[in-house]
């Protein structure tokens, strides 16, 4: 049920993105619920055939609140946890387990929200455990019999909720479409039922509609602040939800905080996503954070309606400065990740489509995230994704400032590679463990290395730096320009007094910058071109 659900949903998230107007048109919620989703099939995938009902869906439940994705898709995570929590509650997996599971969804699902809104996807999760008709074929047929008659039932009474949506909700009824949200947990009924009964899907997705030009052009002109989705996984002892989201609605809005105890999904949107990041911080680790600007969504959805014909960048960056920097430089979407955090294809998949263009390329900017960059090109089929197997932020830097407007896919990528290989790159960290090959070096120890080799270990990060600048420009005697990119741990005062002491050293003729990268893991990162 969970496999065919995500099929059919991944199929239909193009019409559901197109109707997306509440809480904000960003076009991205047929995406977001598909990703959800998908986390949610893959970890109950990894029990064996023969495991429980419960279990099964309570593995779905934690992948969902792990890789939920978007308004829509925490709200979607907690409709599994409720559906699930229902069914742990069962001695027998049958139809009467499935009408509990279904009220059981729909209450976990308007719990997670603190002032819910009706005409949207809490709408049809509550109109589907309530509907008259669910409830009659529960009460027909054996234990196993009514099981597939339920959730056609349910189907029927989920679309029809989704038609009265904007009766529910005038926005939808001035922008001339139903619920986004509303029709994807619709979508997601269907594939379920399909994927119970093994019935065929159909073979093309079910138009969805689109909103009215002159709505979307007014939302447009209004002068909303939408600010940033931001998202983080928040791990700790004893997380209060409550004051977390306490917290969050002074900061922003369409604030979401789920989970358990020890782990929250936190949805929020807000002017400046650091605040969010420094705000959980308080709390626990926070992990697998994202933001999107939403008046960059809005504004594609409303100049294209879809998928625009200009090649879109996306690039997985690490750290507040370089992020600045790559939106400078034109990036549509950041995915985060690096170095110990590696993004998954799912994510650089739904950052590619978010973009709403019709052609992408993702710069990886770690040897170890092209894998899952090249996956995610490979699992597309509604965007035309090109990896540039760029391996750090400052070639990538580089690589962004060659991008010529109006190029074709492989002619942009193939001169973005191009650039980021005349490019140097080096980094400064720390040991994790003693080694004493190729370097010998004490666990803590400050290292330097270039272009991913280990070249020397220092007493200081300061020392690793000058170490490693010197072995650049030995090999590079004609470039003309270090950076210097300062990472987190490093306070400005401590970074310019390096970079000061450290310029002194090197020839007259090479100009030196120290730029905030804000990368975590590793003090400094050079490039020298």
């Amino acid at each position: 049920m969970l496999t065919t659900a995500w099929v059919w949903l991944d199929r239909n998230a193009a019409s559901i993105d197109a109707i997306n107007v509440f809480p904000v048109p960003d076009g991205d919620t047929g995406t977001n619920m598909g990703l959800t989703l998908r986390a949610a099939q893959e970890a109950s995938g990894k029990l064996p055939a023969d495991a429980p009902l419960a279990d099964v869906a309570g593995a779905a439940a934690h992948g969902a609140l792990l890789g939920a994705r978007g308004n829509s898709g925490v709200i979607l995570s907690q409709w599994l946890r409720g559906l699930g929590e229902g069914f742990a509650r069962a001695e027998v997996a049958d139809g009467g387990a499935l009408l509990a599971a279904l009220t059981g969804a729909a209450d976990a699902a308007y719990a997670a929200i603190a002032e819910p809104a009706e005409g949207t996807i809490l709408s049809v999760a509550r109109a589907v455990a309530d509907c008259d008709q669910v409830q009659r074929a529960g009460e027909q047929g054996g234990t196993g019999a009514n099981v597939a008659a339920i959730t056609a039932a349910a189907v029927r009474c989920a679309h029809a909720a989704v038609e009265r949506t904007p009766d529910q909700m005038p926005m939808l009824a001035e922008a001339g479409v139903v619920d986004a949200g509303a029709r994807g947990l619709a979508v997601v009924l269907e594939g379920m039922h399909h994927g119970l009964t093994g019935e065929d899907l159909p073979p093309a997705a079910a138009e969805s509609g689109r909103i009215d030009p002159q709505w979307l052009a007014g939302a447009q002109r209004a002068e909303a602040p939408y600010g940033w989705c931001t998202e983080f996984v928040l791990r700790g002892a004893e997380l209060d939800a409550l004051e977390i989201r306490r917290e969050l609605q002074e900061l922003g809005d369409s604030v979401l905080v789920v989970g358990e105890t020890s782990l929250l999904h936190v949805h929020v949107h807000i002017a400046d996503p650091q605040t969010a990041y420094r705000l959980g911080a308080r709390y626990g680790d926070v992990e697998q954070h994202k933001a999107e600007d939403m008046a960059e969504q809005h504004q594609a959805l409303a100049s294209g309606q879809g998928a625009t014909g200009a090649v879109a960048v996306v690039a997985v960056a690490s750290g507040e400065g370089f992020e600045r920097l790559f939106k400078d430089l034109g990036v549509a979407a950041i995915v985060a990740g690096g170095a110990t955090q590696n993004p998954s294809a799912e994510a650089i998949l739904a950052a590619a489509r978010s973009t709403h263009a019709a052609e992408v390329i993702v710069l990886p900017n770690h040897r170890n995230v092209i894998p899952a960059a090249e996956q995610a090109a490979a699992l597309s089929d509604t965007v035309r994704i090109q990896v540039a197997p760029v391996t750090s932020q400052p070639a990538a830097i580089v690589a962004l400032s060659a991008l010529q407007p109006g190029a074709d896919l492989e002619a942009a990528c193939r001169r973005m590679v191009e650039a980021a290989q005349d490019l140097l790159s080096g980094e400064v960290t720390r040991a994790a463990r003693a080694i004493k090959k190729p370097v010998p070096l004490r666990q803590g120890q400050p290292f330097a290395l270039l272009e991913g080799e280990i070249v020397g270990g220092a007493e200081t990060v300061s020392g690793a730096l000058a170490f490693l600048a010197q072995r650049m420009v030995e090999s590079r005697p004609a470039a003309e320009l270090l950076t210097v990119y300062r990472g987190a741990e490093v306070s400005d005062e401590e970074a310019r007094e390096t970079v000061e002491r450290l310029t002194a050293t090197l020839p007259d003729t090479l100009e030196v910058e120290l730029v905030i990268g804000g990368q975590p893991h590793y003090p400094y990162q050079v490039s020298l071109e």
